[in-house]
């Protein structure tokens, strides 16, 4: 359905997906698996036709880790604009 409340204080409106573990400390901790693994990070990209940069097809292997990485590990959630940015200059 299309209902999102913020699990905060209930607003309706401006809802915004939060991660409940930083999206930061998700992405370092992919990231330290992955060298520890002996891998490459890829520093250069595509453009697509947006001019939106994208990973070169030969770091595929690289794309669909992080994908499935951030699917498992990523608790989400609803929160108002207001709440969320309370969030964020808690941390």
């Amino acid at each position: 359905n299309n209902y999102f409340e913020c699990v905060n204080c209930g607003e309706l409106e401006n809802i915004e997906i939060d991660h409940i573990i930083p999206f930061s400390k998700i992405r370092d901790d992919f990231l330290t698996i992955w060298k520890n693994q002996g891998n490459k990070i890829p520093i250069s990209f595509d453009r697509d036709l947006t001019i939106r940069r994208k990973f070169k097809e030969e770091d595929k292997q690289f794309y669909t880790n992080w994908i499935y990485y951030h699917q498992v590990n990523a608790e989400l959630q609803c929160l108002c604009r207001s709440c969320n940015r309370k969030k964020s200059n808690q941390m």
